[in-house]
């Protein structure tokens, strides 16, 4: 099972997830946030194995890559986002397992996070 929180500022998209994932076998949908404050303590609250995280400003601005390692050592990292790798912030880029665009099938997005959990989990 991969546990998964998942970082949005869209509360629409977030809602999206959530009923895409609770009917996805072998994941599971442990917390969400739309910002940073919510995303670094529910992380510390829920200790996920794989943050599914939105490139949005004011969440990925700054230092965020510090304070995602600080809060969570050994977190996996999915970017999902809109925009292309290009364009993450390189500490996000860096640490991240897989950078999945929004107009990916949700059943790609979701074969993503079993590949890199079960990936993760076995190293």
């Amino acid at each position: 099972m991969v546990r998964v929180f998942h970082c949005d500022d869209s509360h629409a998209y977030r809602r999206l997830i959530r009923a895409v994932l609770e009917d996805e076998e072998g994941i599971e949908l442990v917390g969400e946030a739309a910002g940073r404050a919510d995303l670094l303590g529910g992380l510390a609250e829920t200790r996920p194995d794989l943050l599914l995280l939105d490139m949005v400003r004011g969440v990925t601005d700054a230092d965020l890559a510090g304070e995602l390692q600080a809060a969570a050592p050994g977190l996996v990292v999915v970017v999902l986002s809109g925009h292309p790798s290009e364009a993450v912030d390189p500490g996000i880029r860096a640490m991240s397992a897989a950078h999945v665009t929004k107009s990916t099938t949700f059943a790609a997005l979701a074969e993503t996070i079993r590949e890199v959990g079960v990936r993760t989990n076995v190293e």
